[in-house]
């Protein structure tokens, strides 16, 4: 008997363990909590001073064991500008789609996030940027760099940053698109700066609601 229990003991000691692990256990919507509901804003101050973009979660549809497609969508003044569709998965998010009505695909899905988000990690994608029959061959590498401090009208984060290196071919042109993005674990993108004709454009998070 006191082997029995003893053994009981000892299973329920390494269930515990397991399930703890397992609350614990990194995932990627950890760093952009894409979940239905969610909602950010950012000003754009150097563009449209006084306007504000705000992008949130539309819809989440599960289409196999541990993935699902989410649905963003961004609007200004009231009005859609841009939609995204991402597939996302316990260690990845990936850029499906995205343009003003999300006609835009990236075949194959384009990862902003990939874990480990450690300080030094890397990947590389490499497919097309297109509609229908225009489809333009494009590739980038991406960087994982912080934590680092950052300041926002929301408030203060630690946010890990990850640049991307995005260059789109357009016939013989070779158009260079960087980016790099800040995200807070538990909040999601705090800040973004984009360089477009050699002007480099940089947005913080004002307000967000994450479910």
């Amino acid at each position: 008997m006191r082997r029995i229990v003893a053994g009981m003991c000892v299973c329920s000691f390494v269930v515990a363990t397991c399930f703890t692990m397992a609350a614990t256990k990194e995932l990627a919507v950890n760093y952009w909590p894409l979940v239905a509901g969610s909602r950010w804003s950012m000003p754009i101050p150097d563009e449209n001073p006084g306007w504000v973009v705000t992008f949130h979660v539309t819809k989440v549809v599960p289409k196999a064991e541990g993935v699902s497609d989410v649905s963003l969508e961004y609007s200004m003044n009231g009005n859609q500008v841009q939609k995204e569709v991402y597939e996302v998965t316990a260690d990845m998010i990936a850029r499906m789609s995205g343009g003003p009505n999300g006609g835009s695909d990236f075949n194959p899905p384009m990862p902003v996030i990939k874990l480990p988000m450690n300080s030094g990690a890397s990947w590389s994608w490499s497919g097309t940027i297109g509609s229908g029959l225009l489809q333009h061959p494009a590739a980038s590498q991406f960087s994982v760099s912080g934590p680092v401090e950052v300041t926002t009208p929301a408030g203060k984060f630690n946010a890990i940053k990850v640049h991307s290196a995005l260059v789109l071919s357009s016939g013989k042109k070779s158009i260079s698109l960087p980016n790099d993005t800040w995200y807070a674990p538990g909040v999601g993108i705090v800040e973004q700066q984009a360089k477009v004709n050699g002007k480099v454009h940089t947005y913080y998070l004002s307000k967000y609601s994450v479910k």
